[in-house]
């Protein structure tokens, strides 16, 4: 009996991740981003990656993400700025996409 409930969790956290990924790929889409690839990986902790193209907002998005120099922005015209806080709006829905997916699920 235990195996069988273990199944039944193990199955459940995969549609959930799967949830979670499927939102952010149509949040990437709506952004005009484009998914390059997903991966569900069906092993604990049930994680799952997405690559997505975020074309010319690339290079800021990196920044974003990976905290690389931050004083990068700083250097920025103000019309960049712009676009950057542009960016970091989409990439906030994306991400936050996938959580509300889960929540909802």
């Amino acid at each position: 009996m235990k195996d069988n409930r273990e199944l039944f969790i193990r199955k459940e956290d995969i549609t959930i991740n799967a949830f979670n990924l499927s939102a952010q790929i149509f949040f990437s889409y709506a952004s005009g981003y484009s998914c390059q690839s997903v991966r569900l990986v069906k092993a604990p902790p049930f994680a799952g990656v997405t690559a997505i193209d975020y074309k010319e907002d690339a290079e800021w998005i990196e920044h974003l993400l990976k905290g690389k120099y931050l004083g990068f922005f700083a250097e920025l015209k103000k019309a960049s700025k712009l676009q950057v806080m542009e960016a970091a709006e989409k990439l906030a829905k994306i991400i936050v996409a996938g959580t509300a997916a889960e929540a909802i699920y």
